[in-house]
């Protein structure tokens, strides 16, 4: 049994059709690969069952929730270390996108 969560994520993120789920379920879709290489992390989920599939690229700063931290800290100095990383490597894997601050929410189905 799981637990809601929220995920704080920095990158980009891309939303998902219904044919690369697949792909994201495995590890293997072509921009988590890309990603793997070059030294990023990925996190995939939706948002409600009515809601498209979604891909974020980047790093992942906390996971909070019952089964996972109850708090996060970064430092300032930290922070903008891993942003100037992200944002050269996104860069680097071609990816246009601005870069941002992600909090994403997570219900327990």
């Amino acid at each position: 049994m799981g637990a809601d969560s929220t995920i704080i994520f920095y990158g980009v993120r891309y939303p998902l059709d219904e044919d690369e789920i697949e792909s994201a379920e495995s590890e293997d879709h072509p921009y988590m690969l890309s990603a793997q290489r070059i030294g990023l992390q990925t996190y995939w989920g939706r948002e409600s069952e009515l809601e498209p599939c979604f891909l974020m690229i980047g790093q992942q700063l906390a996971w909070l929730g019952a089964e996972h931290q109850s708090q996060a800290a970064i430092d300032h100095a930290e922070l903008i270390k891993v942003m100037e990383d992200v944002q050269a490597k996104l860069s680097r894997m071609g990816a246009r996108e601005a870069t941002k601050l992600h909090v994403q929410y997570e219900y327990d189905e």
